[in-house]
């Protein structure tokens, strides 16, 4: 599905699976997988919003740099800007 999308490259990109998605281990690999081949369409200064629960922690994802957390309730957003 990237390959199809229409607009690059990408200046903002956000990423707000299930939470269900991001509690198990395999799944939230495969999300970090399209997340980095996400960050080789996106522009230098781009910026990845990852939302998940306040119980999921994110990586660091290859082709980003490490990310900032905010707090919002019981939900974290995950601020990276691409890395260059």
């Amino acid at each position: 599905w990237i390959n199809l999308l229409p607009h690059k490259p990408l200046s903002l990109v956000f990423c707000d699976p299930p939470y269900r998605m991001t509690q198990d281990e395999q799944d939230r690999e495969r999300i970090i997988k399209q997340l980095v081949r996400l960050a080789a369409i996106c522009e230098p200064a781009a910026v990845l919003v990852v939302r998940t629960d306040d119980r999921t922690p994110m990586p660091q994802i290859e082709g980003f740099s490490v990310p900032h957390m905010l707090d919002y309730g019981s939900m974290h957003g995950h601020w990276y800007e691409r890395a260059e």
